[in-house]
């Protein structure tokens, strides 16, 4: 169904598999460059903020899938499955801002199954704000990881990265952080003191580490 009232868009889309609702001010021919530009504004030094180049971009939008079966596998053939995943947000090209949360109980990617994920993000101008947790990650039959968070957010002249996991024994695990330069066309990582255990056996990074 679509519908265009004072020229704010509604946009609901029903099938067995999945729904997905856009609704607000928006120009499907805009939507990708304006997604662009935000990310790239926000994560590389010089892109400069081109507000009237898409003036007519707000909106929220929402998605629930259920059970797409093989149909993921005309995205990519390694996506093998997704189900019962929410995911929501707004759009705002005004404020050069993106934000996004949803949970997606279970993906698959070739032979990597991932569960129960939470994503929390949120893009504004130059400031970041993310946070991602997963509860399992199995390789084949094989549990490799048993807890996995990632969280990011603005620091002087950058960001901050912290990644945690650990496995089902806790004789392997990450605890890493790093900061995160824009460049022109890049991003740079400079490691802090960080530690990274394989079958109880420590491994450092020394501050400072590109």
């Amino acid at each position: 169904a679509y519908n265009e009232d004072n020229r704010k868009k509604s946009l609901l889309l029903k099938s067995k598999v999945a729904e997905v609702e856009i609704e607000g001010h928006y120009s499907f021919s805009k939507l990708i460059p304006t997604l662009k530009h935000i990310v790239e504004r926000t994560f590389t030094e010089n892109t400069a903020f081109r507000m009237e180049s898409f003036s007519t971009e707000e909106f929220s939008f929402a998605a629930r899938i259920y059970e797409p079966g093989v149909l993921t596998q005309f995205i990519h053939p390694d996506f093998k499955l997704i189900r019962n995943s929410k995911i929501q947000g707004t759009v705002s090209s005004r404020l050069s801002q993106i934000s996004l949360n949803g949970f997606i109980p279970e993906l698959q990617w070739g032979k990597m199954n991932i569960q129960r994920t939470t994503i929390l993000s949120g893009i504004i101008g130059k400031e970041l704000d993310t946070y991602l947790n997963c509860d399992n990650i199995y390789v084949g039959d094989s549990l490799m990881v048993d807890s996995l968070q990632i969280e990011a957010h603005n620091e002087i002249n950058g960001f901050l990265l912290k990644v945690f996991a650990l496995d089902k024994h806790h004789k392997n695990k990450m605890n890493l952080t790093a900061d995160l330069f824009p460049q022109s066309n890049s991003l740079k990582m400079q490691m802090r003191p960080s530690e990274v255990w394989l079958s109880d056996k420590l491994w450092q990074f020394s501050p400072n580490n590109e």
